[in-house]
């Protein structure tokens, strides 16, 4: 995985979703072919990639959290013999 500062990482999410809200913007005005330069098949192909992975993205964050939840259970106190 790329390893690069945090703030450069917001900046490209930040980014990418400029892109999308440009796109989306294209699209309420009828020109997003022209904006992606996309067929309407291959543009919609790209949305449901992106949408996949960003809910697979969402599912891994989710899972580490569940993952990282610290477990606490109550153990008997037994006497060392010895």
């Amino acid at each position: 995985m790329n390893q690069q500062h945090p703030l450069h990482n917001v900046e490209r999410l930040s980014e990418m979703l400029d892109m999308l809200d440009d796109l989306h913007s294209a699209a309420s005005e009828d020109s997003a072919y022209e904006f992606s330069g996309m067929t309407r098949q291959e543009l919609l192909g790209f949305l449901r990639e992106v949408i996949y992975t960003a809910q697979e993205t969402m599912t891994e964050i989710q899972r580490q959290r569940r993952a990282q939840k610290p477990m606490l259970r109550l153990v008997n106190n037994i006497e060392k013999v010895g």
